[in-house]
């Protein structure tokens, strides 16, 4: 009988990421001893029972026979398909590991129709039982509740400590540092000395964050940690109301446990505000002057949310990068008149963003209209094609990879039968060993031990064939040629096309490696991701080969 395992941890607890290695050893274990077939593990890790969105549960279900369709509202169905299941049997811990939410029974019911039946270990349950939808049903019953009532008394206690001002910071904001003998909050005048500086420099020197952080790490003003200030830190900073002495709790809510949405906001009326529940650092005036010039330097969207004006993203972002200190390059934009027309628009420039924010990079920066020039040069010349067309064992590799994927779909079952023999072959040579040992009359150290290692040695190999047993799938292979064909088709394209547009050369260009200015001009070095059937001669190196493509380099001198 083929069985599917299915085993689910949290990456809460890392005692349990540490067992995925054990549960799986166990439950290969388990299924030799009752000569079950294994046809894959399923392993989901950071998840929870209460949420259906698990890629490889997901698949396993459709491996199963299941499709999994997921509606506009963001609800998941499950559907029969056509499909023959990859196996009988699906096996797992208990209920919990399963899932906690009610779509279970129908789970089921699918599955039953398409001839799979699912055995809980640790409850004993087979959905083979007659009376196996009562009993799976009480325990998800109670499964359920036991989350929900968990819920109600962690958010019940922390909306009692709140009321009564009990509350604790997880990391102490900067600027402030805990007294463990006054068990309270206390100004730690060297920080804070620096957050008044920061509020000065945008409330009355009209700085913007930017400038701030890069003035700062000038004058060698750092983070808590030793970090470098930047941007996103500093309006962290402006923004929050405890450095006018101010604590809001119960402010968010996760409002289902059943769901992955992130937290979202609560009502105002639903707030807890504690004024003067800390030292104040900023006095309310300055605060809310600050909190006004957030307001004209930002507009709101449809939904509420608050974004910077300049919202366009740059085309070249993080694909230019300093040769001098190999940070990314960051888009200026200055606005500019025609003198002609009286016309103004925007001239665009890249530089270092080591250069503009921290000042510790003297790279010169570089035009859009400079790069854009250089670009559309190498769009109309025939660089791309002959990367690509010089290659000429393309098609004798792609050839070569079909014949091997051709072998192999024909002797997927004889592969199989091969390792399942020799899998047979270490179980016995186990066994004789096992019964060697007790029958012997020699109970020495050396031989325990001889006869230890060699069993442990007849184990690894035994689970590195299931493993490799798994990979030999009819579904697996043709997926595997459908990238190879996919690929290829890309090549073809890549040598036919005469020209490209400028989009089509970004979408190609990888990173654009800038050098230094000198007499002779500047150079810059471009990485194209152009697809190659050589990716397919590393894949076990390569997590995938369509997107990890080997990158083919460029150089070019600009004036």
């Amino acid at each position: 009988m083929k069985v599917a395992i299915y085993t689910r941890v949290s990456t809460d607890h890392d005692e349990q990421l540490s067992s995925l290695k054990n549960q799986e050893e166990y439950y290969i274990d388990f299924c030799h001893r009752k000569g079950y077939e294994i046809f894959k593990i399923y392993a989901d890790e950071g998840t929870s029972g209460t949420n259906m969105k698990r890629e490889n549960f997901l698949q396993m279900l459709h491996d199963a026979g299941l499709d999994v369709v997921e509606k506009m509202n963001g609800k998941i169905e499950f559907q029969i398909s056509d499909r023959k299941p990859k196996f009988e049997k699906i096996i797992t811990k208990d209920v919990s590991r399963f899932s906690r939410n009610i779509n279970a029974i129908e789970i089921v019911r699918a599955l039953k129709r398409k001839g799979v039946y699912i055995y809980f270990e640790n409850a004993d349950l087979s959905t083979e039982m007659d009376d196996w939808e009562f009993r799976l049903g009480l325990f998800l019953l109670f499964s359920q509740q036991e989350s929900i009532d968990r819920s109600k008394k962690v958010q019940f206690g922390k909306l009692q400590r709140a009321k009564k001002g009990k509350w604790k910071i997880p990391v102490v904001l900067f600027g402030y540092r805990y007294d463990e003998e006054k068990g309270e909050y206390v100004i730690d005048e060297r920080e804070a000395a620096i957050v008044r500086e920061i509020f000065d420099m945008y409330v009355n020197q009209r700085k913007g964050t930017k400038i701030i952080a890069k003035e700062l790490n000038q004058k060698g003003k750092l983070t808590r940690r030793g970090n470098k200030w930047d941007s996103v830190a500093i309006k962290r900073l402006l923004k929050n109301e405890k450095y006018v002495g101010t604590v809001i709790l119960h402010r968010y809510t996760k409002q289902d446990i059943f769901s992955n949405a992130r937290y979202v906001k609560r009502d105002p009326s639903e707030w807890i505000i504690h004024e003067n529940a800390i030292p104040a650092i900023i006095d309310r005036e300055t605060w809310e002057r600050a909190q006004e010039i957030f307001e004209t330097r930002t507009k709101e969207s449809p939904d509420g949310a608050k974004y910077g004006i300049k919202t366009a993203q740059s085309k070249f972002y993080k694909k230019l990068i300093c040769s001098k200190c190999g940070a990314y390059f960051a888009r200026v934009s200055t606005k500019k008149e025609r003198k002609k027309t009286n016309e103004t628009y925007i001239d665009y420039n890249y530089f270092c963003r080591n250069r503009r924010i921290y000042g510790t990079c003297d790279m010169k920066g570089i035009s859009h209209n400079v790069l854009e020039r250089e670009i559309m040069s190498l769009a109309r010349s025939k660089v791309i094609r002959e990367m690509v067309a010089k290659r000429n064992k393309e098609q004798e590799i792609y050839e070569v990879l079909m014949g091997i994927q051709k072998r192999k779909m024909e002797s997927i079952e004889k592969e199989r039968e091969k390792m399942q023999n020799r899998i047979n072959e270490i179980s016995q040579q186990i066994d004789k060993l096992y019964d060697t040992f007790l029958n012997s009359d020699d109970n020495s150290k050396f031989l325990i031990e001889a006869t230890q290692r060699k069993i442990e040695q007849l184990e690894v190999e035994r689970k590195n064939l299931e493993r490799e047993k798994m990979k030999w799938d009819v579904s697996h292979i043709e997926e595997e040629n459908r990238q190879i064909q996919r690929t290829y088709q890309k090549i073809q394209e890549y040598v036919e096309k005469e020209t490209y547009t400028f989009d089509e050369m970004l979408n190609m260009i990888q990173k654009i490696v800038v050098y230094e200015e000198t007499k002779e001009g500047r150079e810059l070095e471009f990485y194209f991701n152009l697809p190659t059937m050589l990716a397919y001669m590393f894949e076990d190196e390569i997590e995938n080969v369509e997107t990890e493509i080997i990158p083919h380099t460029w150089k070019i001198s600009i004036k």
